[in-house]
């Protein structure tokens, strides 16, 4: 559960409120010293960050599971196109 403190944080004063979301991509997972969860325990934990973002009113943007610099043109294009609407 998380806290009302957090929950009534003004976070579009600070943060973007553009996320970019990268599901869990089971082929790729490895689990090391920076990932300690399971695969399933990744997947409930992307589900609620998901949930978290949505609840919080961010705009979510999904990523394909493809290359890098697919990934990263997505972004910039993504980036490029909504800095043009803010003005």
């Amino acid at each position: 559960m998380i806290g009302n403190h957090f929950l009534n944080f003004n976070y579009k004063q600070y943060y973007n409120t553009t996320v970019f979301i990268l599901s869990p991509w089971k082929e790729i997972y490895v689990k090391d010293p920076q990932r300690l969860q399971s695969f399933g325990q990744t997947e409930k934990l992307h589900t609620l960050l998901l949930q978290t973002y949505i609840g919080l009113g961010f705009s979510i943007h999904f990523l394909p599971n493809s290359t890098l610099l697919e990934r990263k043109q997505l972004i910039i294009d993504i980036v490029n196109k909504e800095s043009k609407t803010d003005f």
